[in-house]
């Protein structure tokens, strides 16, 4: 079982560490995009008629996607976007 193992590890590039968690190609770029998405419908719609619950879906989708990949630019820039002009939340330059 210790050999499959690493074998496994060493198929995935974890140098000869069994990866618990093997990383999805894509999955941060995708949850990135849903993110985007939700922004996107945020901003569309009237002030009135917005719903902060979109913002909040897609920073909590953009925090996921960095979690994923840290360097994901889509996420990186979505993220800060939403707490630099504060939607569906308080803005927060310092941390955007």
């Amino acid at each position: 079982l210790e050999a499959q193992r690493r074998a496994e590890a060493a198929r995935f590039g974890a140098k000869g560490r069994f990866m618990d968690r093997v990383a999805v190609p894509n999955m941060a770029q995708e949850l990135a995009d849903r993110g985007v998405a939700l922004v996107d419908r945020y901003r569309q719609l009237a002030a009135g008629d917005r719903e902060d619950e979109d913002a909040s879906k897609a920073r909590r989708l953009f925090e996921r996607a960095l979690q994923e990949d840290i360097n994901n630019e889509t996420a990186l820039l979505g993220l800060g976007e939403i707490l630099d002009e504060g939607l569906g939340c308080e803005p927060d330059p310092v941390r955007a």
